[in-house]
């Protein structure tokens, strides 16, 4: 019998035990003492590893070679240290539980969390209102006026006044305190005649009552006072207005017929 090593091969020979022949040869394998001799390192958080190698002790020869670990990266668990408010940042720690890294963030602020609009003070035509809201998170509110209702009048208003038969008039609203998207409306004896900030009757004949209404989607906003309209409509009304009329037209009449011009007042 002869042991294996690194390089050379060993045998198991069988002899004979009266002549001392070789009865038989076996080849035994290389023999190798492999060992861990490489020592290897564990990844962490952030750095790479390395496994153990492995080699013969004795003509060092690789069983294994070194392999590298990858970095484990971190595994951090989150804790809130401070609550986050309606105005105010909260805090947020981060901790590795593999190597105790660290850091923190901010865990931005909320915002108001506002109710309702709620009324408590009514605007009016000549002092304007108040509204509040509050936050059900926290004590904040905020308050914002309420703008002074519309009003609308006729310049120039007359009651009871009185016109010449025939006679044309305009009448002129004024709006104090508009509102977005609000309208003149002008009624005449409650009938809507259309919009503008004027309104001109016509060769007025008969009594008649005027008002300027603001309106906005069909609602009224204000109103003026109604101004009623008297026409004078008797003989000598008629009659007068009907020589005024004739003078008016007198110069194109002279001027177009009897072909001579003539200046009146």
């Amino acid at each position: 019998h002869k042991d294996s090593t690194c390089d050379e091969h060993g045998y198991d020979k069988s002899i004979c035990d009266i002549c001392g022949a070789t009865i038989s040869t076996t080849e035994l394998p290389y023999k190798h003492d492999y060992v861990a001799t490489v020592t290897g390192k564990a990844a962490t958080c952030t750095e790479t590893g390395l496994t153990d190698g492995v080699k013969c002790s004795v003509c060092g020869e690789i069983l294994t070679a070194q392999e590298v670990i990858p970095a484990l990266g971190h595994a951090y668990d989150a804790t809130v240290i401070t609550e986050p408010t309606c105005t105010t940042d909260g805090v947020k720690t981060f901790t590795c539980k593999n190597c105790g890294d660290t850091y923190t963030e901010a865990i931005p602020a909320k915002g108001h969390t506002w109710g309702d609009w709620t009324v408590i003070k009514e605007a009016t035509q000549t002092e304007a209102g108040q509204k509040r809201r509050e936050c059900s998170a926290c004590d904040a509110f905020e308050t914002l006026p309420i703008p002074m209702l519309p009003t609308i009048a006729i310049r120039n208003f007359q009651s009871n006044r009185k016109l010449d038969y025939r006679t044309t008039i305009t009448f002129a609203a004024e709006v104090t305190n508009p509102a977005d998207g609000g309208e003149i409306h002008w009624f005449v004896d409650s009938k809507d005649m259309g919009t503008g900030d004027t309104y001109t009757m016509k060769e007025a004949k008969k009594n008649f009552t005027v008002q300027a209404k603001y309106m906005k989607d069909g609602k009224v906003l204000a109103e003026s006072e109604t101004e009623t309209v008297t026409v004078k409509t008797g003989f000598f009304d008629k009659l007068i207005a009907f020589f005024r009329a004739l003078f008016r037209k007198l110069p194109v009449l002279t001027q177009e017929y009897l072909g001579i011009k003539c200046i009146l007042p």
